[in-house]
């Protein structure tokens, strides 16, 4: 099961282009074509008929046609390649990465042999509970 020497070598990630993500695909020039069809009958149409009509074209733009929708939804294939090309893909973490963050971040921050214990809310010695200490002492609840 354990065949290093077959396995592929990667090739290298090219920059992901944000027309690759935001114009190519089909469902981005329909999306696109959509929104902007509406926006134009929503100009050109007689006022009567955008009355008689105005809670399904509220709706319409709000949750199909909506740009920030459209922004996000496209962007976020774009932002998730983007990620890929400047960190790498995810992988999980082996033991020993987890082990070294472990080490690396510190124990637990109610622990008193840590550094971060000291700003810590329930240390006795923290700056907060000093000052309710002095706030009780002087009466000033």
């Amino acid at each position: 099961m354990d065949r290093t020497d077959k396995a592929p070598i990667p090739e290298p990630l090219k920059r992901p282009l944000l027309r690759d993500w935001f114009w190519r695909p089909w469902y981005a020039k329909l999306w696109i074509a959509l929104i902007l069809l509406v926006l134009l009958l929503g100009l050109f149409l007689p006022r009567d008929f955008l009355r008689s009509h105005e809670d399904v074209a509220t709706l319409t733009m709000a949750l199909v046609l909506n740009p920030y929708l459209f922004i996000g939804g496209l962007g976020f294939g774009y932002f998730r390649a983007a990620w890929r090309y400047r960190f790498g893909s995810m992988r999980p973490l082996t033991e020993e990465e987890w082990e070294l963050h472990r080490r690396r971040r510190g124990n637990d921050p109610t622990d008193p042999g840590n550094p971060d214990w000291y700003w810590h809310p329930m240390n006795p010695m923290s700056y907060r509970h000093r000052q309710q200490r002095l706030e009780r002492a002087k009466g000033k609840h």
